[in-house]
């Protein structure tokens, strides 16, 4: 039986190493996926995923197949099923792997009885891989034609000759719809120099100077081509400002092995600038993403970057946005310097980017830059705080608006880029998660006014305003958007970095989890703890989550209620929930699960 084992292993192990041209022992993991998927029977892709996380090869990007196999035959899936009915699976698998007829040579399957041959329509993994190695070839054999502005990113020609993996089919940011963004100016010959003139000549000079990688791009022209670069990016790079002006950062991916490239990150990336391009767009967090890039020499190195949106100041806010990127070199094997982790190595991005934007639209400092990062930060200490997640600048300019925000019947959110993934649009009013599809949370925030006080209590509302693909059903586990209320003014909680990645970690106020789990945090416990769990409440009745939910939170002498479209939803009242003090209250609103975009509402 063992022996029976092997030998079919064995036959496999031929297969993989046909599909394995480069000789390095590894292949892809979406063809590990699909011989996963119809040898083991099993739609069970954690237990792969687990498996490959063990067994990937850094340097090729790729997966050990002789170990792989070894683990599906002898540990895995196919360990305790009988050969003589492991065999016929296996020989399907085996074909609609390669979707072509059995090769010439023997193939010494187990004896297997005859199975019917699987129409399937399309390019086998076998024949995709080689025609991409092939167009990857034909590609780096084009001759670099003169530059010149192109409609099509998949004809400009790249900088060095070398090819760029084929990108990802982008996926929109959930919550949104074509209409929502506004029209994109071309990127034709004739029109081109002069929009990125004009949006450059925004800019100072100061900036192109800073000894560290910066990169500025403009989101709302086809392609996010760059309009300045730093001289830092050039000695990262080296690339020159006239190479690479006017184009998409993706030259940085020039001579990248295709399994090497992130697309997860090129995919984040380019929903980033997106976003950056919607209707009514009032604020948006950073985000920080890494990936693989190549130097124009062709070394590879990890580039850890971020993406920060800033609106362009004066006349031209709201029509024009500018998207920076900070550049951080990793080194070629990802290795960190002892005793840092990616917390400690992402703080000179934050600090650099203060600087930027203080440099950005004219303010200039009062003496050259030093070259150094220490003399940098030094004298940028002296420029005041916030500037970079600007959140203080924000409630601030809030507050003045106030009147304007009762009359419009909504009220502004406030939310900081350490634990949220956002944008908020409608002049703040309406907050959007950025990763709704990806990640169950990442939209906290408060209110910046008090919320009103009536005769049950202190109550708010916010509304329902798009869906995502989470669970929406109360009695499957679906979640509303979790509320809370907190003492805190956002002035408080700015002063403490901002809101905590979890809500109950919050002191001085209540929280009800969308599930209708409630926690107190009533003393301040400087965000160390999760609050005091307060029991858990009943749905009432059956509720789908829906669009243009209207959904009330109130807390009073009676405890906690939460109603939904007038009807009580959620109760809970006992002796762990507290009466509200006289002091006013801010409302905390964490959008997550299915609710991926809601409005706080009068």
């Amino acid at each position: 039986m063992y022996g029976d084992r092997a030998n079919a292993k064995n036959s496999v192990l031929e297969v993989f190493r046909e599909l394995d041209e480069d000789g390095s022992g590894t292949i892809g993991k979406d063809i590990l996926e699909e011989f996963f998927r119809m040898a083991a029977a099993s739609t069970d892709i954690d237990v792969l995923n687990e498996k490959i996380n063990t067994l990937a090869n850094p340097l090729t990007g790729g997966v050990d197949y002789t170990r792989f196999l070894d683990w599906l035959w002898f540990d895995g899936p196919l360990a305790a099923r009988p050969s003589t009915i492991a065999a016929p699976v296996l020989a399907m698998a085996l074909q609609n792997l390669l979707r072509v007829e059995p090769p010439a040579k023997n193939i010494d399957l187990l004896p297997t009885p005859a199975v019917k041959p699987v129409a399937v329509s399309g390019m086998s993994l076998l024949e995709r891989r080689r025609k991409k190695m092939a167009d990857a070839k034909n590609e780096a054999e084009k001759p670099i034609l003169p530059s010149k502005w192109l409609t099509s990113d998949s004809s400009e020609p790249t900088v060095t000759g070398r090819s760029i993996a084929q990108q990802p089919i982008l996926i929109d940011v959930a919550g949104t719809k074509e209409s929502d963004y506004k029209e994109m100016v071309s990127k034709e010959p004739e029109g081109t120099r002069a929009v990125l003139q004009q949006m450059a000549d925004m800019l100072s000079r100061d900036v192109f100077g800073l000894p560290f990688s910066v990169s500025i791009a403009i989101p709302h022209m086809q392609d996010t081509p760059l309009i300045g670069i730093s001289d830092g990016f050039t000695e990262l790079t080296g690339y020159s400002r006239d190479e690479i002006i006017g184009r998409n950062c993706r030259f940085l991916l020039e001579g990248v092995p295709p399994e090497m490239v992130q697309d997860q990150t090129r995919q984040e990336s380019r929903r980033y600038c997106r976003a950056a391009h919607l209707r009514g767009l009032t604020t948006m967090s950073h985000t920080f993403l890494i990936q693989r890039n190549a130097r124009k020499n062709g070394d590879l190195f990890w580039n850890l970057f971020m993406l920060a949106f800033v609106p362009a100041p004066g006349e031209s806010k709201g029509k024009a946005n500018y998207i920076v990127g900070l550049q951080l070199d990793l080194g070629p094997g990802l290795d960190l310097q002892p005793g840092n982790d990616i917390a400690s190595v992402i703080e000179p991005h934050r600090k650099n980017l203060e600087i930027v934007e203080h440099l950005m639209f004219g303010q200039r400092m009062h003496r050259e830059l030093e070259a150094d990062t220490g003399g940098i930060s030094e004298h940028f200490e002296k420029l005041g705080e916030h500037l970079a997640d600007d959140v203080s600048q924000w409630i601030a300019k809030a507050e003045e608006s106030s009147a304007a925000y009762q009359q419009y019947g909504s009220l502004p959110f406030a939310v900081w880029p350490a634990t949220s993934k956002y944008a908020t649009l409608n002049g703040g009013c309406t907050l959007l998660r950025l990763e709704a599809d990806e990640a169950p949370s990442g939209g906290l925030a408060m209110s910046i006014f008090p919320v009103r006080k009536t005769r049950k209590g202190f109550t708010f509302k916010l509304q329902v305003d798009d869906l995502c693909g989470f669970e929406r059903d109360v009695a499957k586990g679906g979640w509303l958007p979790s509320l809370g209320f907190t003492e805190l003014s956002p002035w408080d909680v700015d002063g403490r970095g901002g809101l905590p990645c979890k809500m109950e970690m919050l002191p001085q106020g209540v929280w009800m989890r969308g599930d209708g789990h409630v926690f107190v945090q009533s003393q301040d416990l400087s965000g160390a703890a999760d609050g005091v769990s307060a029991g858990c409440a009943e749905a009432a009745f059956p509720h789908v989550l829906n669009i243009e939910d209207n959904i009330e939170f109130v807390w009073g002498s009676g405890g906690l209620e939460l109603a939904v479209n007038g009807e009580t939803l959620y109760r809970l009242k006992n002796s762990v929930i507290p009466k509200p003090s006289k002091k006013p209250m801010y409302a905390l609103v964490d959008c997550c699960y299915a609710a991926c975009k809601t409005t706080l509402v009068v």
